[in-house]
């Protein structure tokens, strides 16, 4: 399983980065908020990542910390929750608002 991506970044799109990693491949990485405002084309990125396998593909997910991460892999265990989905959320609100969301009851937030 990949768990972190290290490597110079490419291009930055709307909810998406490629990260060239040191072996020369360029991934295309799904972002949080927190990790695409501190990507910079052509500078080096590390990140916390969750690779997804499914009917449609491959899929890269990146973090900027554990936390992300593992909040991630929690939303993945809701029956109509996918990557993209979680992954999603996580770039419209942080940890503390989809904890908080959550906690209250607020499926508004969520939607």
């Amino acid at each position: 399983m990949i768990t972190s991506l290290r490597g110079k970044v490419l291009s930055i799109g709307d909810d998406s980065i490629v990260i060239e990693i040191p072996a020369g491949l360029g991934i295309e990485v799904f972002v949080t908020r927190s990790l695409i405002v501190h990507a910079e084309v052509g500078e080096e990125l590390s990140c916390y990542a969750y690779m997804q396998i499914s009917d449609s593909g491959i899929s890269m997910f990146g973090f900027s910390t554990e936390r992300e991460r593992v909040l991630f892999m929690e939303l993945l265990q809701v029956k109509t929750v996918g990557g993209k989905l979680a992954i999603t959320l996580l770039r419209h609100l942080d940890v503390e608002q989809v904890l908080g969301s959550i906690t209250a009851g607020n499926t508004t937030a969520l939607t």
